[in-house]
C-alpha cells in the first residue's frame, strides 16, 4: 500500500467515525455515545501509532513554524487549567483536546513528510469532499432532501422544543455542504480529473447549494456569500465574471424564492426574533462569557478553564427561542469565545495568531482556492463550539490549520504560485 493511501485511509476513518456518531447520535439517540467514543479513541490511539511508523515524531521539530508560541499555549491552557474551578474536570476535558490536536499536527506532518505540499493538500480535500459527501447523500433517503426549498431546518425541533430523529440535523447538513462546495472548487483547480469525476462534483456542487439553502441555516447562507465574493476577488476574469452575473440575474428574476418553504421559514423565524425582541443567541452566549469575567476580573487573565460546562451551568445563563422556549446552555456556541473565556486574553491572542492569522496570511499571499476554506471553516466555528476531538468539524478545521503553519508557507519570500 502506498504512503498515500494509508494516510488518507488513517484520516479517513477518524473522520469517517466522527460523521457516523453524530448520524446514530441524531438518529437513535444517545444510548450508543459512550461506546461510539471508545471506539473512536482506540482507532485514534493506533493511529498514532500508525503515524509514527510511517515518519518518525521525532522530525516534527523540522516542518512547523511557532513551535515555542504553541508550546507557551499548551502550558498557559495547564496553568489555567489548575487554577480553575473544578481542575479535575476540566483537565480530564484537555485530554480530549490536546490529543486531538497533536493527531493533526502529526498527520499533516506525515504526510508533508511523505507527499509534498501539493500531495497534502489534495490528500485533504479529497477526504473533505468525500466524508462530508456522505451526510449530504444521506440526506435523500433520511431528510427528504430531493428538491429545491424543502424545510430542512423545521425537523430538528417541532413546537415543543422536542429533537425529531430523522437523519443528520440540518446544521449538520449546511456544514457538509459549504465544506464539500469550496473543497470541490480547490480540488478541481489542482488536481486532473476524468470528466465523469468532473461531473459528479458539479453535480455534489449544485447538490450543495440546493443543501445550505434547505438548511434554513443563516450563518451558512451568510458564509457562501462571503465565499463566493472572496472566490471572486481573488479570481477576477471579466468573461467568466459577466457570465455568473447574469447567470445569477437570471436565477432571481426567475425563481420566485418566497415560494420556497424553506426560505420562508427563514425569514419567518428572523421576524419572530425582531418583533419579539428576543435575545440573539451568539451575542446570548458571548454576554453570558463577559458576566464571568466582571464577577472576577482575574477571569480575564486566568479564563475559568477550557469547556469548564459546569461553572456555565451553575449561573443558570438562559436564552429565549421562538420555536423552543427557554432554555439554559452550558457552551458558548463559539471556538473563538471557549478559549477566549475559557483561557483568558493571552491564550485567547496566541490562539488567533497560530488559527486565524496564519490562515488569513496564506489566502493573502497566495493564489490558491485551497486557502479559500479559511471563510468556511473558521466562520462555521466562530458559531459554534468544535475544537475537542469528536465535534462534527473539528478535523477539517485543525488539518487546515495545521497546513498554514507549516515553515515552508510562513517564509519570507516572493513567490506567489505554489
Amino acid at each position: 500500500m502506498s504512503y498515500y493511501n494509508k494516510i488518507f485511509n488513517i484520516a479517513y476513518i477518524n473522520l469517517l467515525l466522527v460523521i457516523f456518531g453524530y448520524f446514530i447520535v441524531s438518529r437513535y439517540g444517545t444510548g450508543l455515545s459512550p461506546l461510539l467514543k471508545f471506539i473512536r479513541i482506540l482507532f485514534l490511539i493506533y493511529s498514532f501509532y500508525a503515524l509514527n511508523k510511517i515518519v518518525s515524531y521525532q522530525n516534527i521539530k523540522n516542518n512547523y513554524s511557532s513551535k515555542i508560541l504553541f508550546m507557551v499555549f499548551l502550558v498557559l491552557i495547564f496553568i489555567s487549567s489548575i487554577m480553575a474551578e473544578y481542575p479535575i474536570y476540566v483537565l480530564s476535558n484537555l485530554l480530549v483536546f490536546v490529543p486531538s490536536i497533536m493527531f493533526t499536527i502529526f498527520l499533516v506532518n506525515t504526510s508533508f513528510n511523505k507527499l509534498g505540499l501539493e500531495g497534502t493538500k489534495i490528500l485533504l480535500l479529497r477526504l473533505f469532499i468525500m466524508c462530508f459527501s456522505i451526510p449530504l447523500i444521506s440526506s435523500i433517503f433520511f431528510n427528504g432532501n430531493y428538491y429545491l426549498g424543502k424545510d430542512l431546518y423545521g425537523q430538528n425541533f417541532n413546537t415543543m422544543g422536542e429533537s425529531v430523529r430523522t437523519g443528520f440535523y440540518s446544521n449538520h447538513l449546511a456544514w457538509s455542504g459549504i465544506i464539500v462546495l469550496s473543497s470541490s472548487f480547490a480540488y478541481l483547480e489542482m488536481s486532473r480529473l476524468k470528466k465523469s469525476k468532473k461531473l459528479l462534483l458539479y453535480f455534489l456542487m449544485l447538490f450543495s447549494v440546493m443543501t445550505i439553502i434547505n438548511s434554513g441555516s443563516r450563518a451558512i447562507l451568510a458564509t457562501l456569500i462571503i465565499y463566493f465574493f472572496a472566490f471572486f476577488l481573488k479570481n477576477l476574469n471579466f468573461i467568466k465574471t459577466l457570465i455568473l452575473s447574469c447567470f445569477i440575474i437570471f436565477s432571481f428574476t426567475k425563481v420566485d424564492f418566497s415560494k420556497l418553504d424553506s426560505i420562508n421559514f427563514m425569514i419567518n423565524r428572523t421576524n419572530v426574533h425582531l418583533v419579539n425582541q428576543e435575545n440573539f443567541a451568539r451575542f446570548a452566549f458571548l454576554s453570558s462569557g463577559l458576566k464571568l469575567f466582571d464577577e472576577n476580573p482575574l477571569r480575564y487573565l486566568t479564563g475559568i478553564g477550557l469547556f469548564n460546562r459546569k461553572v456555565i451551568k451553575e449561573q443558570n445563563f438562559t436564552f429565549i427561542s421562538g420555536h423552543r422556549g427557554e432554555y439554559s446552555f452550558s457552551n458558548f456556541h463559539n471556538s473563538y469565545a471557549d478559549i477566549l473565556f475559557g483561557g483568558g486574553i493571552f491564550v485567547f491572542f496566541i490562539f488567533v495568531y497560530l488559527v486565524l492569522y496564519k490562515s488569513l496570511r496564506q489566502l493573502w499571499k497566495f493564489d490558491d482556492k485551497y486557502f479559500l476554506l479559511v471563510i468556511p471553516l473558521h466562520l462555521i466555528a466562530m458559531t459554534e463550539s468544535s475544537l475537542q476531538g469528536g465535534q462534527f468539524i473539528f478535523y477539517p478545521l485543525f488539518y487546515f490549520i495545521c497546513v498554514s503553519n507549516l515553515k515552508c508557507l510562513n517564509v519570507n519570500y516572493t513567490k506567489n504560485d505554489i
